[in-house]
């Protein structure tokens, strides 16, 4: 992606994060997006001695931003997540969902699945569109 200063941007989250500066929504993709960072290697964070406690309350934490990101998928009333247009919200929250499943993070899929319907109906349709 190429925005307008020039600077080169290749990283998933980037590129979601620039979109939304450019659309001023930038809040719901910068809360989810660092938590999986906080958990991979919670020494980086905490000593050793805190890092299950550590890891427990970003699990918390990242429960609560996709309850949050549920609710606002909900208000739009969908079927995409900002409503009726699918947008590179939806290829994001796609693969991060995928992602939870393939490598074991938090919140799994069940989780997902009972408390963000909204967010995990759509991914049939990604499933079958993108592969």
């Amino acid at each position: 992606m190429l925005p307008d200063d020039g600077q080169i941007v290749t990283e998933s989250a980037a590129m979601t994060l620039l979109l939304a500066d450019l659309a001023a929504s930038t809040a719901l993709v910068a809360a989810i997006y660092p938590a999986f960072s906080y958990a991979d290697v919670p020494t980086r964070f905490v000593p050793q001695a805190e890092a299950a406690g550590f890891r427990v309350r970003v699990g918390a934490l990242k429960e609560e931003n996709w309850r949050l990101v549920e609710a606002e998928a909900t208000r739009r009333g969908g079927p995409w997540f900002l409503g009726a247009r699918m947008t590179a919200l939806d290829i994001y929250i796609m693969v991060m969902v995928r992602v939870m499943v393939m490598v074991h993070w938090t919140p799994r899929e069940d989780w997902l699945r009972a408390e963000a319907p909204h967010l995990t109906a759509f991914a049939p349709v990604m499933q079958r569109n993108f592969g």
